[in-house]
């Protein structure tokens, strides 16, 4: 375990497989569609019981070397035409409390809609902030990154894991460049996030 904290440590990101079973995760989609909002917060409730055991403390407890405390939760539903308006499907990084990091359970599979989470390492990012290429307003947010990367010699590969249902994509928002890529046509992302910060 000590080996697997010190990994995500480095790296700060990682792929959980199967936290939730794939007929809970069903289950929450097909609730969700009839829920209304409180109906909705007992789904998230319910999914984050069902995440915290033993392992994914341990490696929270490994990161933050505190407490921690686990905050605004959501429930979220990516379309194939959320590259229009949705400020998440261009590269940016999020603010917030230092050390901050963000879980994301995905309801369905990335094989089967495509919207997957693009993560960018933490070297990488370093460098294209410096050269001023995740700035904060929507409208001048870069959707794609190649042109910009290659003009500083660093590699164009982002970080795509194969996440199934039930899966979780843990990493940290503040340190990594990110972006949500739109499902593909006539599909839906389910996914119910949770932004972690260590407890002061």
């Amino acid at each position: 375990m000590q080996k697997f904290v010190e990994s995500f440590n480095h790296d700060l990101h990682i792929q959980l497989a199967g936290l939730i079973s794939q007929s809970q995760c069903r289950r929450f989609i097909t609730d969700y569609e009839v829920a209304d909002q409180r109906a909705v917060d007992e789904i998230i409730n319910e999914c984050l019981e069902q995440l915290l055991n033993k392992e994914l403390d341990a490696l929270l407890l490994g990161y933050f070397q505190t407490e921690y405390a686990i905050c605004w939760p959501k429930f979220e539903v990516i379309e194939h035409l959320a590259w229009q308006h949705n400020y998440s499907t261009r590269w940016h990084l999020d603010g917030g409390v230092k050390r901050t990091l963000k879980l994301f359970v995905y309801l369905n599979s990335v094989k089967e809609h495509g919207g997957n989470t693009l993560l960018m390492d933490k070297a990488r990012t370093e460098k294209i902030r410096a050269q001023g290429f995740l700035p904060l307003e929507y409208g001048e947010r870069y959707r794609d990154l190649t042109i910009e990367l290659q003009q500083l010699n660093l590699s164009t590969k982002v970080i795509a894991y194969p996440l199934m249902a039930g899966d979780v994509l843990l990493f940290n928002p503040l340190e990594l460049a990110h972006k949500c890529l739109p499902p593909i046509q006539q599909q839906k992302r389910y996914t119910i996030s949770y932004t972690i910060i260590p407890k002061v």
